[in-house]
């Protein structure tokens, strides 16, 4: 086994050419316990049992390991940006893959390099590893690779070479229909030669109703982003200056629809942006009006899609967006920044008058559509704000904080702790998510502290236990440097471990210390001053540091400690000892596991290099990689033999019944000697005999 996995370390086996290379073995093993050949693998692989290695999951235990340090070794940072970006390329996403695109594309065969299969491998286990760059292509929302049934490895060169990496840029300005091959030609402003491609027919068979109108059967709900010619208004020359049969369309994200305006007056100051005013108008469609006769007109009667219908825009007669004005006070205008404006133009209205006589006067015809110029006016507004839609929706918790936004310092005061700086990759809410009231809470003592030169706290952990599958960790401290003795408490759920609450009650409290700061810190947990005393040698290689528990908290506690240039000094305190302040740290730590958790964002927490491995969609894994994932394949492990024939019909569909069995004894059961050696062929005949026992695969004469 280990000269396999040392000439494995750079191609990976499948599960087929595993159990190839171990059929001799097993076959070998299972005679020497006197087994049938048609044992199940998982009662000769489970760890309750005598067994031998899984040679496949072996191999990921090494590669997992080695995937970790490739991506968080500075040394080797060069090829794992080429490797992370080259895979990106290869399945030709936006993105890079997470765990739900690698579910999607474990049944195609488009993964080809080593890495690539390791990822789908490695997510089998509902092991993801995520950058820690933001690697988005912007342009686009949705993926096209998705929506192509059966791809293929030349469907994706296809979409290589003409640049179409998303649905957006093959549909409709509306969302609604697919693209014909010359519309997507002319929206992409390139002639491709040759017959239409084999995965616009595998759309056109699967993603649509017709071939004849092309309506999208699961059209994206939202706006495509996609590349308009806009014209946008120049600025004049004058302070003020009077517009004439000017129109505007602009997006308004409020109301998260297009508002229309013919222009009235421009306004330029000096050192100030060009205002427009505008006549706010109101979309509709000519068909939809009351007063329209279809008699009387050359437009189509069954005109039922708002598609079909034409455009027309009709004068606003008050509506919230007013701003009065007293030069018009009988008409709705409205004030905007004249670079966030879209040109359009209207027909003749003559011409459209002879077409429709019943239509008002006041009534404006655009030559554009009412989703054209929608969807421009959205587009637009998305290039201004410099949008950057990143697939992961990494939107901080403070962006509808008041009480972040409406607190400013200044430039020193920020100097003296980076977690108050919003820009600053330590920043309070960039390292935590989640419950904003413990964040908040916490952002409120940061500012309090912020001109200490001593703190003293008494931190402490509390792990809470809720059965097998509910756990949750609080975590607190009590600083006692003044009369006034401020607390704080918050609980995490994540990997739960009692040192895991005392590292992060440790995080929170140099989190609140500023700059130039001597804190000492006093807790009841050796393990945790042990461990700060470890990690912080300077000599300690990355490889070590990362087959520590709970290393990416500790990275970060001491890096927030070079950063903010603090003296740290820890003392143990004997726990439940009548101590005040650590009972007091104690209590608040047990009450906070009934709050709602925070999380630590992967990007900031991991403080890995390039990618962070992940537990598919919870967070991040900060433990021996390796042992992690054996913990893992061992309950894979252990839902094969649970699940095997034999064994099915006693736990039923939902397993539920398997708690009721004692696994310990049942070890214990099977590992004790007959005879008391420890190896001898009459030992290995009973330990058979209990292994098709346990497994219900005796044969009927031994039954009997």
């Amino acid at each position: 086994m280990p000269i396999l996995e040392y000439r494995n370390q750079f191609q990976v086996f499948t599960i087929e050419q595993c159990n190839f290379i171990m059929a001799p073995i097993k076959k070998l093993f299972k005679q020497s316990l006197h087994l049938p050949r048609s044992t199940p693998d998982a009662l000769i692989h489970h760890y309750l049992l005598p067994s031998i290695n899984n040679f496949f999951y072996n191999q990921m235990y090494s590669h997992i390991a080695m995937t970790q340090l490739l991506f968080n070794t500075p040394l080797l940072n060069p090829i794992a940006m080429t490797q992370m970006l080259t895979t990106q390329y290869e399945f030709w996403l936006p993105y890079f893959p997470t765990h739900n695109d690698l579910t999607k594309l474990d049944s195609t065969k488009l993964a080809t390099t080593f890495l690539s299969k390791l990822l789908i491998y490695f997510n089998n286990f509902n092991i993801v590893f995520t950058p820690v760059y933001d690697t988005t292509i912007m342009g686009g929302r949705t993926p096209l690779l998705f929506h192509i049934p059966n791809i293929t490895k030349s469907d994706v060169s296809s979409l290589q070479n003409k640049r179409l990496i998303f649905l957006d840029q093959i549909i409709s300005n509306d969302s609604s229909f697919l693209l014909t091959l010359p519309e997507m030609k002319q929206m992409a402003q390139k002639n491709w030669k040759g017959a239409p491609p084999n995965w616009l027919k595998k759309m056109e068979n699967t993603e649509i109703w017709t071939t004849t109108n092309r309506r999208l059967i699961n059209p994206p709900k939202e706006l495509p982003i996609q590349n308009f010619l806009i014209q946008t208004p120049s600025i004049l020359p004058n302070k003020e200056n009077q517009l004439r049969n000017q129109w505007y369309v602009f997006w308004n994200p409020k109301s998260n629809t297009s508002i229309y305006g013919k222009g009235i007056t421009q306004i330029n100051h000096k050192d100030t942006p060009s205002m427009t005013q505008l006549q706010h108008y109101v979309q509709s469609y000519l068909e939809d009006d009351a007063l329209f006769d279809f008699r009387t007109s050359h437009s189509q009667q069954d005109a039922i899609t708002p598609r079909k219908k034409t455009t027309i825009l009709k004068p606003c007669k008050g509506c919230a967006l007013h701003t009065y004005n007293v030069d018009r006070p009988l008409i709705c205008t409205m004030y905007k920044v004249t670079t966030s404006l879209c040109k359009f133009k209207l027909y003749n209205q003559n011409i459209m008058k002879r077409k429709f006589p019943n239509a008002k006067k006041l009534w404006k015809f655009p030559t554009k559509h009412h989703f054209t110029l929608h969807n421009m006016a959205y587009n637009s507004f998305l290039k201004l704000n410099r949008s950057s839609f990143s697939h992961f929706n990494l939107d901080p918790n403070f962006m509808n904080n008041d009480l972040v936004h409406n607190q400013e310092f200044s430039l020193q005061e920020l100097a003296m702790n980076c977690n108050l700086d919003k820009n600053h990759i330590y920043f309070l809410y960039n390292i935590f998510k989640g419950n904003q009231h413990s964040l908040d809470t916490l952002y409120l003592l940061i500012i309090k502290f912020l001109f200490r030169d001593r703190l003293i706290f008494y931190t402490d952990g509390s792990l809470s236990m809720d059965g097998t599958n509910k756990s949750i960790m609080g975590a607190a401290w009590v600083e006692v440097s003044s009369s006034v003795n401020d607390t704080f408490q918050c609980s995490t759920a994540h990997l739960p471990s009692s040192t895991k609450a005392e590292v992060l009650a440790i995080l929170t409290a140099i989190i609140a210390a500023p700059t130039h700061c001597h804190v000492t810190i006093h807790t009841d947990s050796k393990n945790a001053i042990d461990s700060f005393n470890k990690t912080g040698r300077a000599n300690l290689s990355q490889r070590r540091i990362m087959k520590l528990n709970n290393f990416s908290l500790w990275i970060l506690i001491h890096r927030l400690i070079k950063t903010k240039s603090l003296r740290v000094d820890m003392f143990k305190v004997k726990a439940h000892s009548g101590h005040l302040y650590n009972d007091k740290a104690d209590r608040l730590a047990k009450d906070a596991c009934s709050n709602s958790p925070i999380f630590l964002a992967t990007s900031h927490y991991s403080q890995a290099l390039i990618m962070v491995p992940t537990l598919a969609n919870y967070g991040p894994i900060d433990k021996n990689i390796r042992k992690y994932l054996q913990h893992i394949t061992n309950l894979h492990t252990f839902e094969k033999l649970l699940q095997t024939k034999a064994l099915s019909h006693l736990f039923g569909p939902n397993l539920d019944q398997v708690d009721q069995i004692n696994w310990d004894l049942t070890k214990d059961w099977i590992v004790q000697s007959c005879d008391g050696s420890v190896c001898s062929a009459v030992n290995d005949r009973h330990t058979g005999f209990k292994i098709k026992n346990l497994g219900h695969i005796l044969p009927t004469i031994d039954i009997q």
